[in-house]
């Protein structure tokens, strides 16, 4: 195997562990560690992306992504609206792309389900961190409010890490079960209720589920266990403001929102005063400490988005996620069974999470807990998806000598030319 590459599939397994790692609370230098991570990750990754570009790999050829890189194109030019420049902004701007480099990266290098199935490993391995995490959180091991500040993101990193267990399913049954109940429990134990939410929604939206009866079972299944969930004494608590209340006061809205709702209200009337293209990214993290208490996230990206990049933006933003869905829900219908499918409807279960969570949390930005790694697995799915069509093309270069590789077994049933068939070079190129 080419060194470039070897080196890369493990890049790309990395990250979903990196995930998992994530959820503690210290500090060097005045800076958060996590903050080291990602600065050390985004550059290789970079270096990575131009050695298997030099060796004849042209990801943009493999993954559709003109759209992605517009957004990220108008996140970045966003900074020269902005009220001051600062580090806030440049560090934001970063933090909005570097998933899109990441799925680059994987799809630059990850070619055979092999390499697939140790992406897919590298999720178990951070679903075991969560799991750890969750244990040292319920019981107070260490001071909670030293972990009370990871603990939003390890609930959102569980919810990917749950859609992807989910999706081997019904292929498998135990271990995808037992994976996405672990998961769940985990954002039940943290009271997350929009995570908990996301992955009770999950098998209702399973696109592989696709008989009535299944459909009933599931509802019924679901509905079951989130009443169940409701009535737990973390939720009833985390839910009202007497610590006890009914479905009917949820359905009322009477419950607790922790301040959401009033500054989401100033929020939206002072991105009205540039509503057109915002006020630049990374903005809202100085503007709304003036408006909620000890808080500098926005928790609703929707509004968050339209407060930094206005209209244009918000509406760029769903774009690319509705186009992304339906891109991927192209490659389920027309890939075989197995990994590749697997993992395309895995990232398709992602990305309906990401749009549910983003109505009350700052997904987009936790980056390294869950847009990091969903878009690694979109990158592989594509990158093996790609070299199961192009046998002929899938080489290696072995101690300088071009070796062709026996064709794989194709695993799509037809080439599905309108997902892949925007095949755009990086810029610059």
């Amino acid at each position: 195997m080419n060194l470039f590459r070897s080196l890369t599939v493990w890049y790309v397994a990395l990250i979903p562990v990196v995930a998992g790692m994530s959820t503690l609370e210290f500090q060097i230098g005045g800076f958060n560690y996590t903050g080291y991570m990602w600065l050390v990750l985004l550059p290789v990754g970079v270096f990575l992306l131009a050695t298997n570009r030099l060796t004849g790999t042209d990801p943009g050829g493999i993954i559709p992504c003109w759209p992605w890189l517009v957004w990220c194109g108008f996140v970045c030019l966003s900074v020269l609206w902005s009220y001051e420049i600062g580090r806030r902004n440049v560090q934001e701007a970063l933090q909005f792309s570097m998933p899109v480099i990441v799925a680059f990266v994987a799809a630059s290098a990850v070619r055979t389900p092999e390499d697939l199935r140790k992406v897919f490993a590298a999720f178990g391995v951070s679903l075991c961190l969560l799991l750890a995490f969750t244990l040292a959180y319920v019981t107070e091991r260490f001071d909670r409010e030293w972990m009370d500040t990871h603990v939003r993101a390890a609930a959102l990193a569980a919810t990917l890490v749950g859609c992807v267990f989910l999706a081997w399913f019904p292929r498998y049954k135990l271990l995808p079960l037992t994976g996405w109940a672990s998961c769940l429990l985990i954002t039940a134990l943290t009271s997350s209720r929009i995570a908990t939410a996301a992955l009770l929604l999950a098998p209702l939206i399973h696109p592989l589920f696709r008989r009535p009866a299944w459909k009933v079972a599931v509802a019924g299944a679901v509905m079951i266990v989130g009443l169940l969930l409701f009535q737990t004494e973390t939720f009833q608590e985390h839910f009202f403001e007497t610590g006890q209340g009914t479905l009917q006061e949820a359905a009322s809205g009477n419950i607790k929102d922790f301040g959401r709702a009033d500054a989401w209200y100033a929020i939206w009337n002072e991105a009205l005063e540039r509503p057109l293209i915002g006020s630049g990214v990374g903005s809202a993290f100085d503007f709304v400490p003036t408006v909620w208490n000890d808080m500098n996230h926005v928790h609703n990206d929707y509004l968050r988005v339209f407060y930094e990049l206005g209209f244009l933006g918000l509406t760029l933003f769903l774009f690319v996620c509705v186009w992304q869905l339906v891109s991927l829900r192209r490659q389920i219908r027309v890939t075989e069974d197995g990994p590749v499918r697997i993992a395309f409807v895995a990232v398709w279960l992602g990305f309906c999470a990401l749009l549910l969570t983003c109505s009350t949390d700052n997904t987009i930005i936790y980056h390294m807990f869950y847009m990091n790694p969903l878009f690694a697995l979109l990158g592989a799915a594509y990158g093996v998806a790609w070299a199961e069509q192009h046998p002929e093309q899938h080489d290696e270069i072995v101690m300088g000598t071009t070796v062709l590789l026996p064709p794989a077994l194709p695993r799509l049933k037809e080439i599905d030319r309108g997902s892949l068939s925007a095949m755009h070079s990086l810029p610059g190129e």
